[in-house]
């Protein structure tokens, strides 16, 4: 589907030209497409559609209208309910932003600006060539003056006439100096005050010979300048003036040819056409990869070859067809195109590479020439670029065959696509992976439908039938397709042509079950790319034993993986490798595209296999039956250890390098607990949980570290040791009373208390107090809630354990909230002591919870610039934690430190992305705060409006969280603090 309003306004559909009906029907969507993307509320379609003029009756006339054009669109078989889509309060156009010419036509301009940008004008010009050609007119047709309609077509129009200056500039980098010269003559006359235009014109008759009438340009150009605007030419201009004075060799720049070598030696001009072997020309579009691209033309500009490395379907090939491309639209050179795929992988030699770049140039050897002789005089003096595609099946070969190519052809240029580097000294090598996969909770569901790897199945499943098209509902599903694939191309398009017969929903848990499960049974798809095991089994099979063995091994890793713990699960006697033979076999597993690896930010190695490598390597581990439980059992010891020492640090503060570290290992982790909990192994599976809670906590996954510590306490017998279990029901209540189960809670504290008191563990009792305490908060049964946490405070002071005093103190305050929370209807009284007490811990997530009540408590003794400044910090620190649910909590005191200050539109909107975040993790509002949310709606609806309000809100939970963030951090008011000061102000007193 197509939408056409660079001219005309016209819609197509599988090619054909969909009728829109009458004129008005047509008005209608010419007014979505200026908004297009965006929600159009009714009021806005009635005032761009009707004007002053608009009746009383005229909403319910605006619903016939688009009644009438659904019925005008279905007639062609589209589901016009998915494209044009009824909201709360108005009309959206459901397409991608691809579908619109407009759209496609700034693409192409930012992308020629970016090109000329890094003196890549000829290839900028052909960019900008290519959106002119959308053009047929002005845009909106007949609808190009009303009023709805001016403003974008302003913007079109201007980016036109850059497009124009883009494409001159092509041009002239091309040498085409005088065939410019009418446009630009024509041009200057419709825009005299568009300097650009005049530059390009001077430069265009200079460099035809052409002086004095460059000269009298400038001279007119100057005099425009000067009566309309009564200012002198500017410096740009005045110097190509003064360059021309002077005859600057500089200026002058010949145009740009190809030679070859012809019979008598002499060197003759030829067109690029003149060598054979042109890449095949592409059948569909290309998405994404503009910084691999502009990497390859970079490279390639400055090294003789270059390699584009990475896994089975990755896209190379693609990328390289892509590339190769690119270069012959924006240089006169001539591209070959070379198919090695085919290619035995026994033992060959260079000859057979060339054979295959002789029959590909459409050339044949006789005695005494050899292909390579014949190659190299083909070649000889024509700035060509060889693609070597699939090179790795004759590495040796076309290493050998390149080095010397290049050796004997002084202007060539090879690039190779491989999934392993020919490794000789002139190549520049390229990694290839998975195109990005948008994270739709943080980026938001518009950055996800501009995503590479979803356009890419968007377009494919469109080609493979009518029965799919992207919407809201299935874009979580495309989303989850595209990552459980890593984003490589190859997969993203198999699972696409299966949507003809399965929806989106089925082909995302089928992946999840089998990541290397797909196939396609289209006819022309070659042998290696029907089924995803093919493709991996290729490269398996290329592998030697010890490679295979490995690659076996490290599939029991759930994700990434370090040197240290591939040598830990790996390495040892029953296992057939030592720690040094681990890290050679991993470095060629690495060599060879099968396993990734990712350099971190403090210089760390971590690997990866990619999902559908792991599943084909896995089933290999379960067919090696002893070694596969051997491995698993390793794989467990390990990260049970490391989870452990995780956990003793978190129990006395929120360390943020173990946060980090159990965030980075967590999918490792959670595949051993479920072997644990699968092999009823008790011990190793409370070490974790108990260890994980604070995690579990932090990170809002509640519901799932409950789950687990039931399932784990299942399995439990009085053999397993009474500390883990009572460590591991404490934290489980503290998750219970997030969610708001304080009797689930209450039952985990009572079994806890019983068990610490047992052991006469002083720390554990105390941590059940304060855990109670909390609980009594959050009940409202504050006089219960104020002895717990009296009594906790005074155990934690003799044990001088400042954490749990941290919490104590925190839990107090809330405590205070409350209290005055509850009797400001009758008679408010101050905030008690607790304020004046000074936190212990250097702990940042109870420094960040401690921010949260104290600026509550400062709102409340009229203080918002020190309350501010509290939640800016918390803000910064649960943002870097990944805290979501705490996050939440600090938008929402943000929004009602901005309602007191009369922000009310910025306040609604993060009461809704409060919202958002505290539901996505299924966290309960406690008392405290839902009065703060009342008050923020109370006072929302009271100065908005109820409907302003409910679509201000709606619009804050539809935020990404990064924006959430931006707009909470935004406006301070006057006399706050900047950041890092509230740490001074926690040595104040209340």
């Amino acid at each position: 589907m197509d939408f056409a309003l660079l001219g005309p306004l016209r819609m197509l559909h599988d090619g054909a030209d969909v009728p829109l009906g009458r004129p008005r029907h047509q008005a209608l969507l010419a007014v979505l497409l200026a908004h297009r993307g965006s929600s159009v509320s009714y009021d806005r379609l009635v005032l761009d559609l009707w004007g002053d003029t608009a009746s009383s009756n005229a909403v319910p006339m605006l619903h016939v209208r688009m009644s009438q054009l659904r019925k005008c669109l279905a007639t062609s078989g589209i589901d016009a309910h998915k494209v044009l889509v009824t909201t709360r309060s108005g009309y959206v156009l459901n397409v991608p932003p691809s579908a619109v010419d407009a759209h496609r036509f700034e693409d192409l301009v930012a992308s020629a600006r970016t090109a000329a940008s890094r003196g890549r004008h000829q290839a900028a010009g052909t960019l900008a060539r290519e959106g002119l050609g959308l053009w047929r007119g002005r845009p909106f047709g007949d609808w190009a003056d009303a009023p709805f309609a001016q403003p974008v077509t302003a913007k079109l129009e201007a980016l036109r006439l850059d497009a124009v200056e883009l494409r001159i500039e092509g041009d002239l980098a091309l040498g085409e100096h005088e065939a410019v010269v009418p446009d630009l003559a024509t041009l200057t006359r419709e825009h005299p005050l568009r300097e650009r235009l005049w530059y390009q014109l001077m430069l265009a008759r200079y460099r035809a010979g052409r002086q004095s009438e460059a000269l009298d340009t400038f001279r007119r150009a100057r005099e425009a300048l000067l009566d309309q605007l009564g200012v002198e030419p500017g410096e740009e201009l005045s110097a190509l003036h003064t360059a021309i004075l002077r005859q600057d060799q500089s200026l002058l720049r010949a145009r740009s040819v190809i030679t070859a070598g012809s019979e008598d030696g002499r060197e003759q001009p030829v067109s690029r056409q003149v060598l054979r072997g042109e890449p095949p020309a592409a059948l569909t579009p290309f998405f994404g990869r503009e910084r691999e691209l502009e990497q390859i033309a970079t490279e390639l500009a400055r090294h003789r070859l270059v390699t584009l490395v990475g896994a089975g379907g990755s896209g190379k090939s693609r990328l390289a067809l892509e590339a190769a491309a690119r270069m012959r639209a924006a240089s006169a050179r001539a591209v070959v195109w070379v198919e090695l795929a085919e290619a035995s992988a026994g033992p060959g030699t260079r000859e057979e590479v060339t054979d295959a770049v002789a029959l590909r140039l459409g050339l044949l050897a006789a005695p005494p020439l050899t292909s390579l002789d014949i190659v190299v005089r083909a070649l000889r003096h024509s700035g060509a670029l060889l693609v070597l595609d699939n090179g790795d099946r004759r590495l040796a070969d076309v290493a050998q065959a390149s080095a010397t190519l290049l050796a004997r052809v002084e202007d060539l240029r090879i690039l190779v696509t491989s999934r392993q580097r020919l490794g000789i000294g002139a190549e520049q090598v390229i990694g290839v992976s998975g195109l990005p996969v948008p994270d739709l909770v943080r980026e938001g569901a518009p950055a996800a439908v501009e995503a590479a790897a979803v356009r890419l199945f968007t377009d494919r499943a469109a080609r493979s039938g009518d029965a799919f098209q992207l919407t809201g509902a299935n874009l979580p599903d495309v989303v989850a397709v595209c990552e459980r694939v890593d984003g490589l191309p190859l997969a993203v398009e198999l699972a696409a042509a299966n949507t003809r017969s399965l929806a989106v929903a089925t082909i995302a848990a089928h992946l999840a079950e089998r990541p290397d499960g797909l196939r396609t049974r289209g006819a022309l798809a070659s042998a290696r790319h029907r089924t995803l095991q093919e493709v991996i089994a290729w490269s398996h099979d290329a592998l030697d034993p010890a490679e295979q063995r490995l690659l076996a091994y490290l599939s029991v890793f759930a994700d990434g993986f370090d040197l240290a713990a591939a040598e830990a699960v790996c390495a040892g006697p029953r296992t057939g490798f030592d720690k040094h033979e681990v890290l050679d076999v991993l470095s060629g597993l690495v060599e060879k595209s099968m396993v990734s690896v990712e350099v971190t930010e403090k210089g760390h190695y971590r690997y990866r296999m990619l999902r559908m490598i792991r599943a084909f390597a896995s089933r290999e581990l379960r067919r090696r039956g002893e070694r596969h439980t051997l491995i698993c059992a390793r794989h467990l010891t390990h990260f049970a250890d490391l989870t452990e020492s995780a956990g003793e640090a978190l129990r006395s503060g929120a360390s943020p390098a173990w946060l980090r570290r159990l965030e980075t290992e967590y999918a490792n982790i959670r595949a051993a607990l479920d072997r644990s909990l699968q092999t009823r192994d008790a011990m190793s599976a409370l070490r974790m949980a108990a260890a994980l809670v604070q995690f579990w906590e932090l990170h809002g996954r509640y519901a799932e570290g409950r789950r687990y510590v039931s399932d784990i306490l299942a399995i439990c017998d009085d053999e397993t040791p009474a500390a883990l279990r009572a460590y591991a029901l404490a934290g489980a209540a503290c998750l219970a009373t997030i969610q708001g189960d304080l009797a689930g809670a209450e039952d985990a504290c009572d079994e806890a208390a019983a068990l610490f008191d047992h052991l006469g563990d002083i720390e554990g009792r105390t941590y059940v107090l304060v855990s109670r305490g909390l609980a009594a908060v959050t009940a409202q049964d504050l006089d219960r809630a104020e002895r717990l946490l009296r009594t906790a405070t005074e155990l934690a002071a003799e044990l001088s354990h400042g954490w749990l005093q941290q919490w104590a103190l925190i839990f107090d305050i809330m405590l205070a909230l409350s209290r005055v929370l509850g009797e400001r209807s009758t008679s408010p009284r101050p905030l008690p002591s607790a304020l004046s007490a000074v936190p212990t811990a250097h702990d940042p997530k109870s420094i960040a919870w401690y921010g949260v009540v104290r600026a509550g408590a400062e709102l409340e003794v009229g203080r918002p610039a020190r309350a501010t400044a509290y939640l800016e910090e918390s803000c910064r620190l649960f943002a870097e934690m990944d805290a979501v649910w705490g996050l939440s909590v600090t938008l929402l005191a943000v929004s009602r430190t901005a309602s007191q200050a009369g922000e009310h539109t910025r306040a609604s909107t993060l009461l809704g992305a409060s919202e958002s975040l505290r539901r996505s993790v299924e966290a309960d509002c406690w008392p405290v705060f839902a009065a703060w949310r009342r008050e923020v709606e109370v006072e929302g609806r009271r100065a908005l409006g109820t409907e302003r309000f409910l679509h201000v809100r709606a619009t804050g939970e539809g935020m990404p969280r990064s924006a959430a963030l931006d707009l909470a951090l935004r406006g301070r008011p006057a006399g706050t603090a900047p950041r890092g000061t509230a740490d001074a102000a926690w040595s104040a007193t209340g």
